[in-house]
């Protein structure tokens, strides 16, 4: 020990510093062994200094019977510089930042150490917390169902986004940091970015916003945009969440498309049998009468009235008959049971049979039916659907006009390799009511013919199907009084499709 009269003010300032000090602090000579320790030191081992003094060190601190490679006063004495070390020593239960400082003679020859052991086990823990927090963070960040941005507020530059935001834009990471929204086109409308800010900036919030984004290949996608201001470097960023619901929104199109289209077909079917049971119960009442009149006169009835009565029976059976037609098309056209084969066919014999079928009602009305078409014109149709569709504007033409007058059926070819086909009457006409509805089922614009014949409106929306799906058009021309003309097209057929 210094003698007390030789003692100065920085001794005494070293040893306050060394006894006090929380840090662990000990001197260790080339041999290993500690010559002083202070009392945190001490203390940390539960053992007293002067107990500690002529120990080897590291078997007091790392519990080993030689001194580890690893440890700072190893290598300082192989290589005479200062060595930190951060290292967890079991024999205190705890992490320590050690530092190792040569420790000199008069010489300047290294004569062993100074240790400083710093608990830093809390300082660890702190850190390990913060890295798992940082990591779980980042997996959160990464693998969110929503596409997240970090974005600059001043002038939208990205500074960190997910995979999912990759995916939803198109855009690579690398592609999208430290560029702005604005650069790479993201906005379906610029001003939705304008809004949000303005929001926010006002304290308001934004969430489940409605906004539309440009992926890089110019699609735009539906989402829902979500955004607060954050301060990162006592800066304000944006921290948005996005998410995709452009299927969503098809999916809940597709829907509401389905949902009107149930309606349009319950509607229709509320329609077709409150028309059914209406233009029914007509020629059934007649030919009830009729026939409880035969069951009831027939023996004072003359053979004339009896033929007369049965002609009538007869009409109306025939009425029936073709409205059941009417029905039995409908419904097979509406559950997808009629086939379609179209095929290369000369016009004029179909035209010529369906108009032998309706010459028996045209003959008791006088109704005089030319037919001026070409004998080698052809058409690609369905020989089943273009039946149809001639015998029911045939029938509607002859059933509205009055006695004495004339039709006329026609066709010709037009641009593009089509035919159009007419059926022009000299009838009672229609409307501009009558013609903006005549192919609406849902509207009723039945009516009867010149001579009472019954009409459910049916034939003429089985027309417009039976030409949409042979892949033409079906349109009307008509002036109240002065008649109608159906007009319809057909692709055509060149001669060579003839021969095959």
């Amino acid at each position: 020990m210094v003698p007390l009269n030789q003692v100065t003010c920085s001794d005494i300032d070293f040893e306050h510093i060394f006894e006090m000090s929380p840090d662990l602090i000990y001197v260790i000579d080339r041999e290993h062994n500690i010559i002083r320790a202070n009392m945190s030191f001490a203390k940390r081992l539960n053992i007293s200094s002067d107990s500690l003094v002529g120990s080897k060190y590291f078997w007091c601190i790392y519990q080993k019977n030689e001194p580890p490679d690893f440890c700072p006063h190893v290598l300082l004495l192989k290589d005479s510089q200062e060595h930190k070390a951060e290292l967890f020593i079991e024999a205190m239960d705890g992490w320590f930042s050690i530092t190792a400082t040569p420790l000199l003679n008069d010489e300047d020859e290294i004569t062993g150490s100074i240790f400083i052991a710093r608990d830093i086990t809390e300082q660890k823990r702190l850190e390990n917390e913060l890295r798992d927090s940082e990591e779980k963070y980042s997996k959160a960040f990464q693998t969110s169902f929503y596409a997240i941005a970090i974005t600059s507020v001043e002038d939208g530059t990205y500074y960190e986004v997910n995979h999912t935001f990759s995916a939803l834009t198109g855009f690579t990471r690398e592609e999208v940091i430290n560029h702005s929204s604005i650069e790479l086109n993201l906005w379906g409308d610029e001003e939705d970015r304008n809004k949000i800010i303005s929001d926010l900036m006002e304290g308001n919030e934004v969430k489940g916003k409605e906004v539309e984004l440009r992926r890089k290949d110019g699609e735009l996608r539906s989402t829902l945009f979500s955004a607060q201001i954050i301060r990162l470097s006592n800066k304000p960023f944006l921290l948005s969440s996005i998410l995709d619901v452009t299927e969503h929104k098809r999916a809940e199109e597709e829907i509401r498309q389905k949902s009107k289209e149930l309606a349009r077909l319950n509607a229709e079917k509320d329609k077709f049998f409150s028309v059914l049971a209406h233009d029914l119960r007509s020629p059934f009442h007649n030919l009830l009468g009729l026939s409880q009149m035969m069951v009831e006169d027939s023996p004072s009835l003359s053979q004339a009235e009896i033929q007369k009565t049965t002609r009538l029976m007869r009409d109306s059976i025939t009425n029936v008959y073709g409205m059941l037609e009417n029905l039995l098309e409908w419904s097979r056209m509406q559950r997808g049971m009629i086939p379609f084969e179209p095929a290369p066919m000369l016009l004029l014999p179909s035209i010529s049979l369906e108009m032998k079928l309706a010459m028996e009602l045209a003959d008791k009305k006088d109704v005089v039916i030319y037919n001026t078409v070409p004998e080698d014109l052809m058409v690609v149709a369905d020989q089943y659907l273009l039946g149809s569709i001639l015998r029911n504007l045939i029938s509607n033409a002859v059933k509205f006009t009055p006695k004495g007058e004339q039709i006329v059926i026609a066709a010709k070819p037009i641009p593009d390799g089509w035919i159009e086909i007419s059926v022009k009457d000299k009838g009672i006409g229609m409307n501009q009511e009558m013609l903006d509805n005549i192919f609406r089922f849902e509207v009723n614009t039945s009516r009867k013919g010149t001579d009472g014949e019954p009409s459910t409106g049916l034939g003429l929306i089985l027309c417009k199907e039976f030409v949409n799906k042979s892949g033409g058009r079906l349109w009307v021309e008509s002036d109240e009084g002065q008649g109608s003309t159906f007009y319809f097209t057909l692709p055509g057929s060149g001669d060579e499709k003839a021969k095959q």
